[in-house]
């Protein structure tokens, strides 16, 4: 999630994070010409959200 949020610029709920995890390190079947993955997100309260990635400057949030 914060990888997606730092680099992406992207909210993504814990279960589309894992689809982004798991092309990261590789953990799709050997010779496969391609990988396709959905990158889910939105569905996720803001505080959840701040607490899971340790953000303290979102953008969503006033001075």
């Amino acid at each position: 999630m914060r990888f997606g949020f730092e680099h992406l610029k992207l909210v993504l709920e814990p279960g589309g994070a894992t689809a982004l995890a798991a092309a990261m390190f590789r953990r799709f079947p050997t010779g496969s010409s391609g990988v396709l993955a959905i990158l889910s997100g939105g569905n996720v309260d803001a505080e959840v959200f701040e607490r899971s990635i340790g953000h303290p400057d979102l953008p969503w949030r006033s001075a």
